[in-house]
């Protein structure tokens, strides 16, 4: 028999703390479709010791010292061109890694596997390097990177990159690891792999793509254009206004609950450093602005300052500025799109993830029924609400 460690739906993150804890391999995580697919954790009973320590290491159900500062340094950053090309953003994650790998460290981020399923991997070469960059709008698989960094020697350098919540889990592991440095990603939202995989199987014969990049340069520093580059040597852009997965993402449409109530988004922050798209950074300093991107950097400790000396010693641009121009990048409290549940209903229903999208951002019905009342007539308004229910379940 099966429970979930976290019995209240929409709480547990997948960020895998527990099944990296579990002294009796009780916890799996796996794709929950009760939690819109995403990651979640869950006791085999029949395993289980009943010691707590699965809700102890919980960053979600216990309240964690975060001895971070709440008013962290930040700073505007971009690297040379070569490595911005290759960069999300303006290339400091790429600048910290390649100064971890440089002192015999590793780096550890997320990077698609054969089937485009994200999961965290260990990166030991700069030449390896490139499977962890650029950003990755779906819900990564962080459970090998608790494995990777127990095996590692205490004295070799960790550089773990993530979601705040997959920094927290991390964290409450490995809290006295002095040489495991953290970096959380100012993240949107965290769509599952399920979602993906079904939006890929409609837009190309998966079989068929080469690589999926969600933050394509070829027009610029932009959020919204993907490129799907296919076998063939053809590729497929894909704007918002004529994507659906783009369109989902971007207007928060497919945003799982646990993301939209995210305990972890806010201030202080989980990581040493935190990093981010210095979106709307020309509304403060425009000079600070690289058409191929521009990186925001957060200094939340002492580890976290010394991970930034790596930036300042090879970036083109690490200037200070002030927090305050960074207020309308991801905060606490963000909103799903209105028709996030009518998006979920169709696809249960066995709608295509297209037509689901469709619909629920258009507000698109296959039927009306309309009814006036123009008194109280409550024999009239069950019948109405009658036929409702026989439509609805056609």
């Amino acid at each position: 028999m099966e429970k979930r460690v976290l019995e209240q739906l929409n709480q547990c993150t997948g960020c895998g703390a527990c099944f990296a804890s579990c002294p009796c391999g009780a916890v799996s995580v796996r794709e929950d479709p009760e939690q819109r697919y995403g990651y979640t954790a869950w006791i085999d009973t029949e395993k289980c010791v009943e010691c707590g320590r699965c809700l102890q290491i919980c960053p979600a159900a216990s309240e964690k010292t975060n001895s971070n500062t709440d008013s962290p340094q930040c700073y505007a950053v971009y690297a040379e061109e070569e490595i911005l090309r290759k960069s999300a953003s303006g290339g400091a994650f790429s600048m910290l890694a390649d100064a971890v790998l440089a002192r015999d460290g590793i780096v550890i981020g997320a990077a698609y596997n054969e089937d485009f399923r994200v999961v965290h991997i260990a990166v030991e070469k700069r030449a390896d390097l490139d499977r962890i960059r650029r950003s990755k709008y779906v819900q990564s698989n962080v459970l090998d990177a608790y494995r990777i960094i127990n095996d590692t020697p205490e004295e070799r350098e960790i550089l773990f990159v993530g979601t705040p919540c997959q920094v927290a889990g991390i964290r409450s592991v490995f809290s006295d690891r002095h040489k495991l440095y953290c970096v959380d990603l100012y993240c949107g939202h965290t769509p599952s792999f399920h979602l993906f995989r079904q939006y890929l199987e409609e837009k190309a014969d998966p079989e068929s793509i080469l690589s999926y990049d969600f933050r394509t340069k070829g027009e610029g520093w932009k959020s919204e254009i993907a490129e799907i580059k296919l076998k063939d040597g053809s590729r497929i852009l894909c704007h918002t206004e004529d994507d659906d997965y783009q369109l989902c993402y971007h207007t928060r449409l497919m945003m799982r609950e646990v993301c939209e109530h995210c305990r972890f988004a806010g201030r202080p922050r989980q990581g040493d450093l935190s990093i981010a798209d210095y979106w709307w950074i020309e509304e403060s300093y425009p000079e600070l602005k690289n058409d191929m991107g521009t990186s925001a950097v957060l200094v939340n400790n002492e580890k976290g300052e010394y991970l930034l000396k790596d930036i300042q010693s090879t970036a083109e641009l690490c200037r200070k500025t002030e927090l305050e121009s960074m207020k309308k990048n991801r905060p606490e409290g963000v909103e799903a799109h209105p028709a996030r549940d009518r998006f979920y209903r169709l696809l249960a229903e066995g709608q295509s993830f297209s037509k689901s999208a469709q619909s629920a951002f258009h507000r698109r019905y296959d039927i009306v029924l309309w009814g006036n009342w123009s008194e109280k007539n409550y024999g009239s308004e069950l019948t109405y609400y009658a036929l409702f229910q026989v439509l609805r379940a056609e």
